[in-house]
Order: structure tokens, then sequence, then C-alpha cells
């Protein structure tokens, strides 16, 4: 992917620049603020609209698609994505070991929280689809380049097939309640090129690492997106999975047969894959179980549930036994 950046100067950069020629700080802290968000919106792939949230002295805010978003100007503070319908939620932190200065709203929308050392930016924008898009803007290779991000006690991250994260929390073994999700990540630098880039989960907590090879423009943009959305997430240890995959080798009749039994297994799949259902997600799910029988070594299947939508994939930890 290339595309055309007309601005690749870094917000520091830019205030120091300002500074320079005896402007007022305030409008130097106002155009650093505008430089990073247009930055960010001449490289960022096109994942939806900004939303200009409804602003206060503590932050920006905004009500969409069942979530309410709350991103604070205080960087030490929580983002926090809460269904206005059952009083859950989901937070997550910035990067504790960036040293951030308060966030300041670009005419966007965007929060920037500008470096008071020099090193990476971070900047949070609120997206018509209902999700939190969050930034980090590192200015130059001596910048840091590895990003952890947290969600409290009691969530775990589940790293998946492509590269997204499911944000779950335990029900009992073999069952877990998905409150939300981390889309895949991308890093981008000024021209345009796409950076090779990847989470790692540490604990309860996520790594974003930003791999910059050589001869590539900095500033370089890199962006983990948060959803929240309520699912369950079900998985399948080694006998199960070796059962399941068995299903996909018959053929349709197989298929329809093993929806049957994969309802009994995950009651909570039962309404998704009865009927007509079960050709359109029983195909796929039963492919994945067959991958991860045939891996080596050997993996188990998992499925995602959400409303009327089930995704599956393969996993291998403590549970795939």
């Amino acid at each position: 992917m290339r595309r055309t950046v007309t601005r690749t100067m870094t917000a520091t950069t830019v205030s120091i620049a300002l500074l320079a020629t005896g402007l007022p700080a305030a409008t130097a802290v106002g155009d650093q603020t505008e430089s990073t968000a247009r930055l960010i919106a001449d490289v960022a792939p096109d994942q939806g609209d900004v939303i200009v949230g409804e602003r206060d002295q503590d932050g920006i805010a905004a009500s969409l698609d069942n979530v309410d978003i709350i991103v604070p100007n205080d960087p030490k503070a929580p983002i926090v994505l809460a269904s206005p319908s059952d009083g859950k939620s989901l937070a997550v932190s910035l990067p504790s070991d960036l040293d951030l200065a308060d966030g300041a709203v670009a005419s966007d929308g965007t929060l920037v929280f500008s470096a008071n050392d020099g090193g990476a930016d971070a900047a949070v924008q609120i997206l018509g689809d209902g999700s939190a898009r969050i930034q980090t803007v590192i200015p130059d290779a001596s910048a840091q380049h590895e990003f952890t991000y947290s969600f409290g006690d009691g969530i775990t991250p589940i790293l998946t097939e492509d590269g997204s994260v499911l944000l779950t929390t335990a029900v009992d073994a073999s069952t877990s309640t998905v409150i939300g999700e981390l889309a895949a990540p991308w890093a981008v630098d000024a021209a345009g090129d796409v950076v090779a880039t990847a989470y790692v989960i540490e604990g309860n907590s996520v790594t974003q690492r930003v791999d910059v090879q050589p001869g590539a423009t900095y500033p370089v943009v890199a962006d983990p997106s948060i959803s929240y959305g309520l699912g369950i997430y079900y998985h399948f240890n080694r006998a199960e999975t070796a059962t399941l995959a068995s299903y996909g080798l018959g053929g349709a009749s197989a298929i329809t047969a093993g929806c049957a039994a994969l309802g009994s297994l995950a009651a909570g799949i039962g309404a998704i894959v009865a009927g007509a259902a079960c050709a359109v997600y029983g195909g796929p799910f039963f492919f994945q179980a067959g991958v991860a029988q045939n891996s080596s070594p050997k993996r188990c299947v998992f499925a995602v549930s959400r409303g009327p939508v089930l995704t599956s994939g393969t996993y291998k930890d403590s549970r795939c036994k």
C-alpha cells in the first residue's frame, strides 16, 4: 500500500518551529494538535468517519451504535466504552510508559496527547462504527516502538489467527464472555508505506510491536482500534476438536449432523447453527476444526457467537488438552 502524504513533520517539529518564530505558546500547541491530526488523516487506512464528540473540560464523549465512548483529557485515565442498556463497560489505558501531556482536541475530533519528552505522541479518535481508534506517532528511529495497552483485572486477551485480539472474561473452564475486540493492528510510515506490526499478549495486557525497517520515512503512525460488543467465546478441547473435525469430511449431510453435535457441546451456539444457518456457518467451522486437528503440534478449535453471527478459528494454550 502507498499513499500520497503532503504533511510529514512531526508534532514536536511543528511546535519547535512555531516557538522559534515567537508565536504564542497556545498557538504552537494548537498547531501541533492540528498537525498530528492531519498526519493521521493522511496515512491512516480508511476505517470510517471520525466523530466530533461532545467536548468539556474533562475530554470528549459520544453515544452511537448502542455504545457510549468517553475519552478523558488525562492521559493516565482510561478510555471507556460502555453499554447504555446494561451498564457494562470496557476500559483501556494509553501506554503507561509514554510521557504525555493532557489531551487537546483537533478540529476533526481527534484528541491528541503530545509527548513531553520528544518521544511518541498518542491520539484517540471516536469512529462512526462505535469503535475507538488509538494511534501512536513514532517521531524517529530512537523513539519507543512498543506500546502496551492494559484492560484491568479479569480481562483475558486472546490472540486470533488474523492478528486481532478478543477481550474476554471467564465464565467457566470452557466458556468466556467476549466483551470487546482489538482489530488487527496496522502501521504506516509518512510516505504511506505499510510497516510490519503485530500484537504480543503479556498477562492481561497487549503490546503492539512496530518493526520499522531501514529506509522507512518517519514519523510512523501505528494503531489498535478497540470495539465493545458482547458475545460468547467457546474453546473446545482436543477430544472435542477431533470429533468436530470428523464432520467436515462427510459433505453436507455430515455437516448438518455436526451442527447438532456442536449445538449440544455449546448450547449458546445451537440457534445459530440450526436450519439454514448451518450451511452458512457450519462449513467454515468444521474446516477450522480440521485445520486444528491436522496441525503439528495439534491445536484446538474455538467459536465466537455474537448475536446471529458465528466466527471460528484455532488456538493453543492450557485449555487445549
